[in-house]
């Protein structure tokens, strides 16, 4: 009994934390109404109202501005765009039918992976300057120092390199890698965990369990997951949320949300929308988020379903760019548009 009294006291919503969050701000953010065309994740159940390439939708922006431009990957809407540090969509490279997650800035191009194919992309124009055969796919492709990660998809299995060296670890799907104090950090996404391992000798060195953890970020010398599923970012080691959906379910981490999650299906619209929805909330949660980077104190979030980007300082949205269909991976140019 007590178990159940506990979960149903999770699930409940402070009135509280939730005026204090949304209370918290020198700027009123414009309301969001959800687009039939926009997919939203079904607790419990998956991935619902997905329509490749809908991007009709005009970007709308909000709040102080971006402090660099942004290049977004979005995966359902199938295409590459480069947003302006103060929202405007610059330009949009479509790799329909294939989708897109992987992508790197190298010298003046954008390299993207989509399906079996690397696409170059030039940085300044959005116009894709060759397209070749990998014969892979690539999940994510990064380089940092002196290692180049790469993350790719054999038959459900992940396999990742680190320069050249094949990992000794089969994953699931892990959508992300980085580096930290000569360790490896491994986001096994489906096989929700995130693996540490020896970054000299590739050994196993420990696991910590998130519920689809995402991409992988270093925040002051600390490494933080976007736990999708979870719609939150944690610090990996100490278990820590740094920004959540102000749901009980999610500001807790005694109880994983993978248990959790048919209790809050509860919570769900009519329609099995989430309750962490953008609409339902405010501007101060996320609702399935795949992607960040940190730069300069600002966290910036690929706010999955809610269709958005937004910049977090200190625990508060201060910046955001809605209806950007599914994006689930961002990177910064090193210059802004004019």
């Amino acid at each position: 009994m007590k178990k159940y009294l506990y979960l149903a006291a999770l699930l409940t919503i402070s009135p509280k934390n939730f005026a204090d969050a949304n209370n918290n701000q020198n700027y009123i953010f414009p309301s969001y109404n959800r687009d039939s065309t926009q997919s939203f994740y079904e607790p419990t159940i998956g991935t619902k109202q997905i329509t490749y390439s809908a991007n009709h939708l005009p970007a709308v922006f909000s709040g102080k501005p971006f402090k660099k431009d942004l290049i977004v990957a979005s995966d359902i809407g199938t295409n590459v765009s480069r947003y302006s540090s103060n929202g405007k969509l610059l330009w949009r490279a479509i790799t329909y039918p294939n989708t897109v997650r992987a992508i790197d800035i190298s010298e003046n191009s954008v390299i993207a992976y989509a399906g079996d194919e690397m696409l170059k992309i030039d940085l300044d124009t959005g116009k894709i300057l060759n397209t070749k055969k990998t014969g892979q796919l690539f999940l994510f492709n990064k380089k940092i120092g002196s290692y180049t990660l790469r993350g790719l998809d054999d038959s459900g299995r992940g396999v990742i390199y680190i320069n050249d060296k094949k990992l000794p670890y089969e994953t699931k799907w892990a959508r992300d890698a980085i580096i930290n104090h000569k360790k490896l950090y491994v986001a096994d996404t489906f096989g929700y965990r995130v693996a540490v391992f020896d970054l000299k000798s590739l050994k196993f060195l420990y696991k910590k369990d998130f519920y689809y953890p995402n991409d992988l970020v270093l925040i002051k010398n600390r490494v933080k997951v976007v736990e999708e599923h979870g719609n939150r970012i944690m610090d990996v080691d100490s278990g820590n949320i740094e920004f959540s959906c102000p749901l009980w379910a999610y500001m807790q981490n005694k109880i994983s949300i993978e248990k959790i999650e048919p209790e809050v299906v509860k919570l769900n619209s009519a329609e099995g929308i989430g309750r962490c929805a953008r609409e339902y909330m405010g501007e101060n949660t996320l609702y399935s988020p795949n992607g960040a980077v940190y730069f300069e104190d600002e966290l910036i979030i690929a706010d999955t379903d809610n269709h958005r980007i937004i910049a977090i300082q200190e625990g508060k949205v201060v910046s955001e760019i809605l209806n950007i269909n599914n994006p689930v991976r961002i990177i910064l140019t090193n210059a802004t548009a004019p």
